[in-house]
């Protein structure tokens, strides 16, 4: 995988499904890609992962959806002083917030 758009792909070729369990529970991204499936909190957690191991400033969301339902999602802090949110749903970028941190500090 060489690109975040890729990881967002491979990472929503994952199937979702739920899991049979009364108490909320994260698989870690290892066993999630043994398993094949997971929820939504599993494929954020394998995809923030293998966002910092390209070197990404990445990072697990934790919300809700316009249903009230839990939603987990990645977002990254780009290099332009953006904000990214990944939602591999849809298979890309869901939501770019420009100059968001654009602190010269901040923007590599």
């Amino acid at each position: 995988v060489e690109s975040c758009e890729a990881i967002n792909h491979y990472i929503g070729c994952i199937p979702y499904r739920k899991k049979n369990t009364h108490h909320p529970i994260a698989y870690t991204p290892d066993f999630f890609v043994k398993m094949h499936h997971g929820e939504v909190l599993d494929h954020a957690l394998l995809h923030a992962s293998m966002l910092l191991q390209m070197q990404q400033r990445a990072f697990v969301c934790l919300g809700t959806t316009l249903a009230r339902q839990p939603h987990a999602w990645v977002g990254t802090f780009e290099n332009d002083g953006s904000v990214c949110f990944w939602e591999p749903y849809l298979g890309s970028k869901s939501y770019r917030l420009p100059r968001r941190f654009a602190h010269p500090e901040f923007v590599v």
